[in-house]
């Protein structure tokens, strides 16, 4: 349960990239990958701002290539990575989720860091903590309570914080989760998320639902019924 969602999470990030969806079919079809992504994130930074903004994206795919590669050796600079750009969502997402796939345990504090500052942020507030969530962070559900039941009818937060406990699979989010469906003074649509989380921690699959639509699928050539990063079918989680 606690690694429903962060593979496809990272899959889509790294389709979000034009640059990097050849290198993850390198990675992901052969053994010898012809530019290494580790070989990528360890480049040189660029000089102009313009080269920076396109190396940001590139070195997002390159991070979570590495991570969907098991490019373990990659992990150092990633983490020095992720504390030079913690304050960018979506490079610093992407480095937390490939960090995760890389099951290093190391930079829980970091991205426990990047989860208390992008509050504002979402998307990198998902990443982090699905990241955190497949790292087996023993302070995860509480943080994430704390959050869901702190927004105050902020809707974006709501939303990400109860699709994470549903993803994270942690019993202890049961019993908090059902008081706040049933009392009062909330919104319908807040008790609503609630809904939805115990519907995912109650789950049977470890998949999403819409996970058997997403074998095997030639996303480079996808339509925008089936991924369009906000209303296709593999969007929804």
């Amino acid at each position: 349960a606690a690694s429903r969602g962060l593979r496809s999470a990272a899959e889509a990030g790294v389709r979000r990239s034009g640059r990097s969806r050849g290198i993850k079919a390198r990675v992901l079809r052969s053994t010898a990958v012809t530019v290494s992504p580790c070989r990528m994130v360890c480049a040189p930074a660029p000089a102009s701002a313009a080269a920076s903004l396109r190396a940001a994206a590139s070195l997002g795919g390159s991070a979570l290539a590495s991570g969907l590669g098991r490019h373990v050796d990659a992990a150092p600079r990633l983490r020095q990575l992720l504390v030079a750009h913690s304050i960018q969502p979506e490079l610093a997402g992407h480095l937390c989720l490939a960090l995760a796939l890389m099951n290093d345990r190391d930079a829980i504090d970091d991205m426990r860091g990047v989860m208390a500052q992008s509050r504002r942020a979402p998307i990198l507030y998902e990443s982090a903590a699905l990241a955190l969530s497949r790292l087996g962070d023993d302070r995860l559900t509480d943080r994430l309570l704390d959050d869901f039941t702190g927004a105050g009818g902020a809707l974006a937060r709501v939303a990400v914080t109860t699709t994470v406990l549903g993803d994270h699979g942690d019993r202890r989010a049961v019993a908090p989760l059902q008081e706040f469906l049933l009392r009062g003074g909330r919104s319908q649509l807040e008790r609503a998320f609630a809904a939805a989380a115990l519907g995912r921690l109650a789950a049977r699959d470890p998949l999403p639902w819409n996970g058997a639509i997403a074998a095997g699928v030639n996303l480079s050539a996808a339509v925008a019924t089936l991924t369009d990063t906000a209303n296709g079918v593999l969007d929804y989680r």
